[in-house]
């Protein structure tokens, strides 16, 4: 459960990742060919973890303008299969956290193989609903 005092500031960091994700250099090469998707299930997890995305999404750049540091408490809405999460962790190690948030336990259930696969254990994984 995410603390009630959090959340605004929790829901304004997730919506900085998204337009940060998206910015001036993304439009004007991207605007022409991409469409907003569906709600990706579970089954397309691999996606999220696709080679390319690194260049596609500079995750670097979206985390480093963020300015998070050790110790900020940040939110993944939508965490997926946690790849900005995973990052956004690092960022905020040692003593920071993040709270990945996803409706499906399919997502979770993916990104918490992976943190214990990078070893990184402030990431706290929220059942959200889809309401």
């Amino acid at each position: 459960m995410i603390p009630p005092r959090l959340r605004g500031r929790l829901v304004m960091a997730s919506l900085l990742v998204l337009a940060v994700a998206q910015g001036p250099s993304a439009l004007g090469r991207q605007a022409a060919e991409r469409r907003p998707a569906p709600v990706m299930g579970y089954q397309g997890a691999d996606w999220l973890e696709r080679e390319g995305r690194e260049e596609e999404q500079r995750p670097g750049e979206v985390i480093k303008t963020m300015g998070l540091k050790d110790g900020d408490l940040v939110a993944d809405l939508g965490c997926g299969t946690g790849y900005f999460a995973r990052r956004m962790a690092r960022a905020v190690a040692p003593s920071g956290r993040v709270y990945a948030v996803d409706i499906q336990a399919e997502m979770l259930d993916r990104m918490k193989s992976l943190l214990e696969k990078e070893e990184i254990t402030n990431v706290v994984p929220v059942l959200g609903e889809a309401d």
